[in-house]
């Protein structure tokens, strides 16, 4: 039998991770379906630290959180934790995916940094081809599962090549592994590539080589892993690539720029 590994969020400390899941379970089983969880709500400070141990927080947060609320995400019966946007979308989280520590993992955090690069590319590529694709419902009907989805329940997900072997392909290119990879973060907790070069070389070539398909929510979590494959026809008509100039993005080096906004300043304060 493993040894007991002892477990403290928000201040709270359980001796092992079965306890830690039998109280969250006990939390989760006093809530109803639906129920908002804000920052006054006695249960946020818990709710909240969990979440920020998922190794793809920074993905989860996305454009900031609103609040947390409970309820069952489509396609499927057993309700959990969700994180509501500032921008109105929402995302589930698996609270055993936080309590198990799995943000500790090396390998996560740097693909969720990767992510993160391209999260602003894939947001703005969202809002403009679902505008332009929704009927006068404002919904676009999921080309896998065949039914009408609203802008906060679809997502941008990657197409004919999977984002781990993007990610492996790119850093083929470069001479690197995953692990070889180093990061750091900075005083605000953001976790950046220690090679500023390499975000902005990253930005580039995801622009240049990803395509990006609107699919449902539950379609998107329910696909089966893969790393490239190709697109039924239904697929094709709303999978899109990033092309610059029709969705507006802003040049590479002013995307990492922002990113960096933090360090970089503490960096100039530092020198004077």
């Amino acid at each position: 039998m493993g040894k007991s590994k002892q477990t403290t969020i928000a201040e709270i400390t359980f001796t092992s991770q079965k306890q830690c899941v039998d109280y969250t379970r006990t939390l989760m089983g006093n809530l109803t379906v639906g129920q908002k969880i804000c920052p006054a709500h006695p249960d946020y400070p818990f709710v909240n630290a969990l979440a920020r141990r998922h190794p793809e927080f920074a993905i989860k947060k996305g454009s900031g959180i609103n609040y947390y609320f409970y309820s069952s995400p489509s396609g499927y019966h057993t309700p959990c934790f969700h994180i509501r946007r500032t921008d109105g979308t929402s995302i589930d989280f698996s609270y055993l995916t936080c309590i198990r520590g799995e943000s500790n993992n090396a390998r996560s955090i740097k693909l969720a940094v990767l992510r993160e690069i391209i999260f602003e590319d894939k947001t703005k590529l969202k809002s403009i081809r679902f505008i332009q694709s929704a009927d006068c419902w404002g919904e676009i009907t999921c080309p896998v599962q065949n039914w009408n989805v609203s802008f906060e329940k679809t997502h941008a997900d990657h197409a004919e090549k999977s984002f781990k072997y993007l990610v492996e392909s790119f850093l083929k290119l470069e001479g690197l592994t995953l692990e070889e990879l180093k990061i750091f973060e900075d005083s605000k907790g953001k976790s950046l590539l220690s090679d500023a070069q390499l975000e902005i070389r990253w930005l580039c070539y995801h622009r240049k080589e990803a395509r990006i398909t609107l699919v449902s929510e539950a379609a998107n979590l329910n696909r089966p892993p893969f790393s490239k494959r190709a697109l039924t026809p239904k697929e094709s008509q709303l999978t899109f690539g990033f092309k610059a100039i029709d969705l507006g993005l802003a040049p590479p080096k002013e995307v990492i720029r922002r990113r960096r906004a933090t360090y970089e300043a503490e960096q100039l304060e530092f020198e004077f």
